[in-house]
Parts: structure tokens; C-alpha cells; sequence
């Protein structure tokens, strides 16, 4: 029995849809109604049953409403930072509006594994991972230097305020402060970005004006860390930035 394509009605063979019409549908621009199962294009209502696809309808509404949140269950797609319902944004409304405006790293791993691993607005409220201690810090490598000065018995503050001058709004926060060994310990996450490589110059400059001692970890210290700390907090040299 010969058809005739659903949308156009022109000669489509053994299909519901003509060759034209199937492009059309690749492009996004046919799709199939939920009601009766006809094909029909996306910005008009089913000619066989009249009803108006949900989906180009909420798609539209989304584009005339930017700046709104509309949950639709038609829409399904995980948030990028904890995994939960995103209703087909890219994050869904808690972490939007917990992270809107401030500036985060993600990690992604094998092209489907997306970790946060970092807020980058220092003086943010940016505390989201807990370790053993009970302490809050900014990112995972931070959670494997205070876990590890905590198994080992090492007293220690986090992001300590240290004063540079007469104004408070230039202490420096170094990432960790030994308290009994008065040392401090820095860790450098983004040395190839520009302006953190420029905000790490300044502070080491300023940790040798100060004279205090400063042990600094990087990304690659992470594969090793327990042995990375142990070593530079025995071979430390006193008032030396140990890079």
C-alpha cells in the first residue's frame, strides 16, 4: 500500500515520512506527537488529533523566558556539579543559584564525568568539602593535605588570616597554618592561569618580606601527597619559601 508522508503529504513509499521531510526531522524541525503518534513539524499543532507538542512548546517558553527557571519533566538532563535533575539546563536550580556570578573549576574525566573541583572567588562562601577533622575547604586536593596533617598530628588552622599591613583588606590567607610549627602551606592549583600565577607571585613576594616559612605544594605533589608533606615538613629550611 503506498503512503504519503505525514507532514507534507507527497509520496513517501513504505514511510511515514518523504525524504525532505526525514532531513527535516534530523534537523529537529518534524517531530512525532505524543498523543497519536503522527509526524508533524515541531512549531505546529498535530493535524491529525490537534494536539500541541509539550516539548516545542516548554522549548519555546524557555527562549522567551531566559532569565526564569521552568521545571518540565519533559526535559531531562543531569546538573554538572551534583548530578541531580536539571530539567535540561546544565545545573539544576540549587547549584545555579548557589554558584551564579562566581567563577568554578570543573574537571572532566573520559568525556562523561564532570567534578567541581573548585570555586576560584577565594573569599566566597566556596566551603563545600568536609574532612575528617570537620574542617570545610575549597577543593579535593585541600581535602587530601588537611586529612593527611590530621592523621598525622599536625595542629593546623585553615586559610588563617595573616596580616601584611595596618589594613585588614590585604591579610593574606595562606591555605594552611601549622600552629605548633608555625609554618604555613600553600598549594598552587592553577599555575597555568595567568592572572593565578600572577596572584601567586605576589603572595610569595610578600611571604618573604614577612619572613615567614611557607611550604608549597602543586598538582602534580597530589599523586604522592603523604610522602610530598612528610618530606618538605622534615626538610624544610626556616623564612624559605619551599616551592
Amino acid at each position: 500500500m503506498k503512503k504519503y508522508c505525514d507532514v507534507c503529504g507527497k509520496p513517501s513509499g513504505m514511510y511515514p515520512l518523504c525524504n525532505a521531510c526525514f532531513k527535516l526531522r534530523d534537523e529537529g524541525k518534524v517531530i512525532k506527537c505524543e498523543e497519536c503518534g503522527k509526524w508533524h513539524l515541531i512549531d505546529k499543532a498535530c493535524e491529525e488529533c490537534g494536539a500541541w507538542y509539550k516539548q516545542a512548546k516548554t522549548a519555546t517558553e524557555k527562549k522567551e523566558n531566559k532569565n526564569s527557571y521552568i521545571e518540565d519533566d519533559d526535559y531531562q538532563s543531569n546538573c554538572l556539579i551534583c548530578g541531580n535533575e536539571a530539567y535540561g539546563y546544565l545545573f539544576c536550580k540549587e547549584c545555579y543559584n548557589k554558584y551564579k556570578d562566581k567563577t568554578i573549576l570543573l574537571k572532566v574525566t573520559n568525556c562523561d564525568k564532570i567534578e567541581l573541583m573548585q570555586t576560584l572567588d577565594q573569599h566566597e562562601d566556596g566551603l563545600i568539602y568536609k574532612c575528617a577533622d570537620g574542617h570545610k575547604v575549597r577543593s579535593r586536593a585541600e581535602v587530601l593535605i588537611d586529612d593527611w596533617l590530621y592523621y598525622h598530628g599536625y595542629a593546623h588552622a585553615y586559610e588563617k588570616a595573616l596580616a601584611v599591613d595596618a589594613d585588614k583588606d590585604h591579610d593574606l590567607h595562606p591555605d594552611f597554618y601549622l600552629t605548633k610549627e608555625d609554618i604555613y602551606i600553600e598549594h598552587w592549583g592553577y599555575e597555568n592561569k595567568k592572572d593565578y600565577q600572577s596572584q601567586k607571585n605576589y603572595k610569595i613576594e610578600k611571604y618573604k618580606d614577612l619572613g615567614v616559612t611557607v611550604i608549597c605544594t602543586t598538582e602534580k605533589d597530589l599523586s604522592d601527597i603523604s610522602g610530598t608533606l612528610e618530606r618538605k615538613l622534615k626538610f624544610y629550611k626556616k623564612g624559605i619559601v619551599n616551592e
